[in-house]
């Protein structure tokens, strides 16, 4: 007797145990589907938000650049004439610095070609064809 007894504890012990690891789980998978849902609503709220920002500040810069106010518009000149430079350089230095073989090494000048000026171009310490004294890439 006291072993059947034991034996249905311990069914129940497992069934309850198996209930309660299936509710754990279902809780779960819906927890995930909450968290993936904000997720992509947050992520398409930034992308609104930087659109968004992204208009403002063209608005105040084209303001700024016909402002009667001529430090104003000076101002906003060089902050364009800056960023554009940024712009420039981050592109240069990306394509300069990113390559995986000896062939991409070389084809580095082709992809700075139209941002970087006949004497850099033409400059053999930057643009050389990767190999070592001993011609060894």
């Amino acid at each position: 007797m006291g072993k059947k007894i034991s034996s249905v504890i311990g069914l129940i012990v497992i069934i309850v145990s198996l209930i309660c690891l299936g509710t754990f789980k279902l809780q779960q998978i819906q927890y995930n589907k909450e968290t993936a849902n904000v997720k992509q609503m947050l992520n398409q709220r930034k992308k609104v938000l930087k659109e968004r920002q992204k208009i403002a500040h063209q608005s105040v810069l084209n303001e700024n650049l016909v402002s009667s106010n001529k430090t104003k518009s000076e101002n906003t000149q060089d902050y364009e004439a800056r960023q554009d430079l940024q712009t420039i350089t981050k592109k240069f230095f990306n394509e300069y610095f990113t390559y995986d073989s000896q062939n991409t090494y070389i084809k580095r000048k082709d992809k700075v070609r139209g941002i970087a000026t006949n004497s850099v171009l033409n400059d053999k310490k930057l643009f050389n064809n990767g190999l070592d004294k001993t011609g060894i890439a």
